[in-house]
């Protein structure tokens, strides 16, 4: 998620500003002056940091990278999953100026609370998508509290759904966490993948490092609807497979998994044109479908992305001879695996332009996982006006992973 020097150090106040510089120090050319105006030293240590050398810099653009992934919702989200005391923390929240500012505040004060909030936030966004990732487990068996055994033990039988015959189990490792906001388990799984080689250029000479990344795999256990997510590289086998580890060594018995329904979206709506009009009250001036990805098995096997030939927001997607007919349909031979819509509002008093919202939608998937809570609401109403997603679907229905993607 690329990050904003100018825009990360506006939305901090000047005292933060100032702890971050005392606990992570920077060779300046010259002493930051912090009595003067606030908005116009936010100006200067902005320019002040993107003039230094790339040296100087790189240490400060990946702690701001890190702040700044975090200064979302969803982050805010992942912070309170990790602190035992997330009623507290919530409190302090509401107290500071904005996402930033509480992100780069617990990343000060709290670097174990933050890394952990960052473990959670990187297994919820994985955790959203395929259908098959998330089963209900056929038991009354109360999940115990997992040990580091039990947890490095999972581990070892997740690396052997990877590796047939792995027999290295110190190079594996369990790490349980409780996502004290939702009330869910993680354990997360981190493997040895295979030595690989990559090239280095140190003191003016090219060399060869060799080292093993680690496979990162979990699980999201809903003790209140007995509920399991998969994350994991692979497709439905190995997912599976994860699952039956996790029963033989977590639960130790044997246990039948049945999928759980999830969102799906009716993307098969958009193979002819649709009159997109917006419910009111939301402010939307207007609808249109931006880009599909397609795929034929006729005359061959192939895929093709069809996008929109103009930004403005009267282009139409089906004008495409090439691939629809003069009604504005998909040839028969056309079907869609992704549509992009975007949504266009009308100007504000003090906008100069409208703000616009890019979605993009799956059979079984979305982005509006990335969507602030009120704009994701607003696209739901839409898409549930449209019936491009089942209107009596309740949300507990779906999985809760932290996004709700």
């Amino acid at each position: 998620m690329a990050v904003s020097i100018r825009t990360l150090v506006s939305s901090l106040p000047s005292l933060v500003l100032k702890k971050y510089f005392e606990q992570f120090p920077v060779d300046f050319p010259e002493a930051i002056k912090w009595e003067m105006e606030e908005k116009e030293l936010k100006r200067i240590v902005a320019k002040m940091l993107t003039d230094l050398p790339k040296s100087a810099f790189d240490p400060v653009h990946v702690n701001f990278e890190r702040v700044h992934t975090l200064a979302n919702e969803n982050g805010m989200r992942a912070l309170l999953n990790a602190s035992a005391e997330a009623a507290e923390l919530e409190k302090l929240f509401k107290g500071m100026d904005n996402d930033h500012h509480r992100a780069m505040v617990i990343f000060l004060d709290k670097p174990a609370l933050f890394k952990l909030a960052e473990e959670l936030l990187f297994i919820d966004y994985q955790a959203e998508g395929r259908s098959w990732n998330y089963c209900a487990l056929q038991t009354d068996k109360v999940l115990p509290e997992v040990s580091e055994v039990d947890a490095n033990a999972f581990a070892f039988a997740v690396a052997n759904v990877f590796y047939r015959n792995y027999d290295k189990p110190d190079e594996c490792c369990g790490e349980v966490y409780n996502r004290f906001a939702d009330g869910t388990t993680q354990i997360s799984v981190y493997i040895n993948d295979m030595p690989n080689g990559d090239l280095l250029v140190e003191n003016y000479q090219l060399r060869r490092t060799s080292g093993k990344k680690a496979i990162v795999a979990a699980i999201l256990y809903d003790p209140k609807t007995k509920h399991l997510a998969t994350v994991s590289k692979g497709g439905k086998a190995i997912h599976d497979k994860i699952r039956q580890s996790f029963a033989k060594t977590i639960l130790k018995e044997d246990t039948n998994f049945t999928p759980v329904a999830v969102r799906q979206f009716h993307i098969e709506k958009f193979e002819k044109r649709l009159a997109l009009v917006p419910p009111p009250g939301h402010g939307i001036s207007k609808v249109r479908v931006r880009k599909l990805d397609l795929y034929a098995t006729a005359p061959h096997k192939h895929i093709l992305a069809l996008d929109t030939l103009k930004t403005e927001a009267d282009s139409d997607i089906y004008c495409n001879k090439a691939i629809c007919d003069e009604h504005g349909a998909l040839y028969k031979k056309y079907s869609i695996s992704s549509a992009y819509l975007t949504f266009y509002f009308h100007k504000k008093d003090d906008e100069t332009d409208g703000r616009t919202i890019h979605i993009m939608l799956r059979k079984d998937g979305s982005d509006l996982k990335n969507l602030k809570e009120e704009d994701r609401l607003i696209i739901e109403d839409c898409l549930k006006l449209w019936e491009i997603v089942d209107s009596d679907m309740e949300e507990e229905e779906w999985p809760k992973t932290g996004t709700n993607g």
